[in-house]
This record gives C-alpha cells, sequence and structure tokens, in this order.
C-alpha cells in the first residue's frame, strides 16, 4: 500500500495503481506478518476503505 505505483499495488484507499473500480481490501494489503492475530487491523483497514467507497462511488465507478 502506497502513492507510488512502482513501489506498491494499491493506494491508500487500497485501491489498484492504473486499474480504477479495482479493490483489494484483505490481509495481503500488510507488508509483513504483524506477529499478532491481524484481525482487528484488517477490520480497520477494511472499513476505512469501504467508507471512502461509498463517499467517493460516482467518481470510483465512472
Amino acid at each position: 500500500m502506497g502513492a507510488n505505483a512502482r513501489q506498491s499495488v494499491v493506494d491508500s484507499h487500497c485501491q489498484v495503481h492504473n486499474a480504477k473500480g479495482l479493490f483489494v481490501i484483505d490481509g495481503s494489503t500488510t507488508p509483513t506478518s504483524l506477529g499478532v492475530n491481524p484481525q482487528v487491523t484488517i477490520l480497520a483497514i477494511a472499513e476505512k476503505s469501504a467508507e471512502w467507497i461509498a463517499e467517493n462511488f460516482e467518481a470510483v465507478a465512472n
């Protein structure tokens, strides 16, 4: 996850770089093993991304 498409697959909203409307919202967006159960982290990322998608649906859908 990051702003640079050469260094990351998705942006800060979990949208795949250069693929408008395609989102990856799961544990694969964490860069390394967290060392603990990642459930809460994954849920937080999913909720943040879902809120952004809902607020920007028109821009994402078109």
